[in-house]
């Protein structure tokens, strides 16, 4: 979770906001982990951009692998 983020931006806007509250997999692990369920309720009614943001090395000197299945939103 360190080289890796899930924003968000209403469609006009320019800063993009961080979702927080995401399960990530421990540690190493190849596991795929449900994100759990995130709360866009401040964003009803709006058109909204999300983005899976990737940061490989960071200067560590590795880069960590990253992959996104089933991304489904949904509203009531």
């Amino acid at each position: 979770e360190d080289h890796v983020s899930v924003l968000v931006k209403e469609k006009t806007a320019v800063e993009w906001t961080a979702l927080e509250g995401i399960k990530w997999p421990e540690g190493t692990s190849w596991t795929a982990v449900n994100s759990g369920k995130i709360n866009l309720s401040s964003y009803a009614g709006k058109v909204i951009q999300i983005a899976f943001k990737y940061e490989g090395n960071k200067g560590t000197g590795n880069t960590p692998t990253w992959e996104v299945y089933n991304v489904k939103l949904t509203f009531n």
